[in-house]
């Protein structure tokens, strides 16, 4: 039984159902099971750590405890076989307490799942615009699928919002995401346990791809391309503007191209 850890953001957190048009955010998770949960590969154990907000910072905080911590077993991380890392829309520089309290749900078939919620942040940078500048929003084509004049509409999640994808606009916050990919990979490579990427957005991967060193990307098309080119894929709510994430149905879509793609590398 191979062992895979899976580190992602609300992304990972499982699979999303449309909840109270009332709501700030009108979805909540159905079930814990994503898109590895769909991965048709035998003999493989998942365990995931998704948080909320959450990026490459958390991911490195994750492998470090890991290492040594009184939140896991020393040395933890050597127990995996491989690594798999659902990139998100960086730069995130979300800090937590020192003991977050991560929610562990009950074991379902081969996956162990827990799940930082937003309640344990101390800091949030995330993509929260800091100037008048006008800001650049990456997923345009989503946008115009759906006739939505994006442009300065202060209605659009803050995530959505792109203000760094030429490096400039929040290159200090760029710094430590990147510092964050060298220290994961370093780690990871130092321990030779492979890791693969399946990146959700392009301006990230754009930006953070020269620093894995040892981290490989997967042949994969960018996530976003995959989820919103079907209604059936991901929750939205036109009133609201709402693009949200993944559905049951969505994540079997992934997990149909992951299986493809981890065959031919493990």
């Amino acid at each position: 039984m191979k062992k895979c850890l899976v580190l992602g953001c609300s992304h990972s957190a499982g699979s999303y159902v449309s909840y109270s048009d009332k709501a700030e955010f009108p979805e909540t998770i159905d079930t814990v099971k994503g898109y590895y949960s769909f991965i048709d590969i035998p003999d493989i154990e998942y365990t995931v750590y998704a948080v909320s907000n959450g990026g490459y910072l958390n991911f490195a905080k994750i492998i470090a405890n890991m290492l040594s911590s009184d939140i896991f077993q020393p040395g933890e991380i050597g127990n995996f076989d491989f690594v798999l890392i659902q990139e998100t829309f960086e730069p995130r520089i979300l800090m937590t307490n020192n003991n977050p309290e991560w929610k562990l749900n009950d074991k379902v078939e081969n996956l162990k799942h827990h799940h930082l919620l937003p309640h344990e942040e101390v800091i949030n940078f995330a993509h929260r615009p800091e100037s008048k500048e006008e800001v650049k929003v990456d997923q345009t084509f989503i946008w115009d699928r759906h006739n939505v004049e994006y442009k300065n509409n202060k209605k659009l999640m803050d995530w959505w919002i792109q203000v760094v994808k030429d490096n400039s606009a929040k290159g200090y916050l760029w710094l430590i995401t990147k510092s964050a990919i060298t220290y994961i990979n370093h780690v990871l490579q130092r321990l030779n346990i492979p890791c693969y990427i399946l990146s959700w957005h392009q301006g990230t991967n754009f930006i953070a791809k020269p620093f894995h060193t040892w981290c490989r990307y997967l042949n994969l098309p960018l996530l976003e391309r995959v989820i919103y080119k079907n209604l059936d894929f991901y929750v939205y709510h036109e009133d609201k503007n709402y693009i949200g994430h993944a559905t049951i149905n969505g994540n079997k879509e992934i997990g149909k191209l992951l299986t493809k793609e981890l065959k031919e590398v493990l």
